[in-house]
């Protein structure tokens, strides 16, 4: 009898179609590999963090994933902080001459003492007040949504955030001679219909940022 060259049965092996399978699944494997090789853990002072390993923020959900952490530049906290020591240091400079600047007011050294408590205390809850707005005034890119968080006072936050299909273009600026050298500025992601649009203002690497969520919405980099 002629032999069948059709091979039919229950165990048939596609060998046209499992080579690019085989492919397909080592890439996979390479690419969840990258990821998670380039995740790192971010330190205290981070404003721009890749792949962060360890963070969440509370709406999380369980399949999503956080592809950036971005907060304000962090040089953009310099002049606040070069406020703060100059307050510390405004007492020292000021007490060899305030005797001369003030000849008919004299206070007990009771009384000095509780004057530079409260100044001091003063200069640390405005250094609070300040770290806090910067710290947590942070946005978050994942693979399903961008999540905007502004803190504007102690008590006052704005969160928006919009699905990464309804994002519909982004673009980025630098104003300035500080933010190019820094290289530091605003991004700006417009979204569809009605949707409020967001802005990451003072954010470091604005061109990776636009890079990275560019990709994302161009059908890159896919989970």
């Amino acid at each position: 009898m002629p032999e069948d060259n059709n091979s039919s049965g229950e165990f048939i092996l596609d060998k046209k179609t499992e080579p690019d399978k085989l492919a397909t699944e080592k890439n996979t494997q390479e690419k969840t590999q990258e990821i998670k090789h380039a995740k790192k853990s971010p330190h205290f002072f981070s404003s721009f963090c890749y792949m962060p390993r360890g963070v969440s923020f509370s709406t999380q959900q369980e399949d999503e994933e956080i592809i950036l952490l971005i907060r304000r530049d962090f040089i953009t906290n310099v002049p606040w902080i070069a406020s703060v020591f100059g307050m510390i240091a405004l007492p020292f400079l000021v007490a060899p001459f305030f005797d001369f600047l003030f000849p008919f007011i004299s206070f007990s050294d009771s009384t000095l003492g509780y004057i530079l408590f409260f100044y001091f205390l003063i200069i640390y809850g405005f250094l609070i007040h300040r770290f806090s707005l910067w710290y947590f005034h942070v946005s978050f890119v994942t693979n399903l949504r961008i999540v905007d968080v502004d803190v504007h006072g102690i008590l006052l936050r704005e969160i928006t955030e919009t699905r990464l299909e309804l994002v519909e273009d982004i673009s980025y600026k630098q104003i300035g001679f500080i933010p190019s050298l820094f290289d530091y500025g605003e991004v700006h992601i417009q979204t569809a219909g009605s949707q409020q649009n967001i802005e990451f203002d003072k954010a470091p690497n604005p061109a990776k940022i636009a890079e990275i969520i560019g990709d994302r919405i161009g059908g890159k980099d896919e989970k």
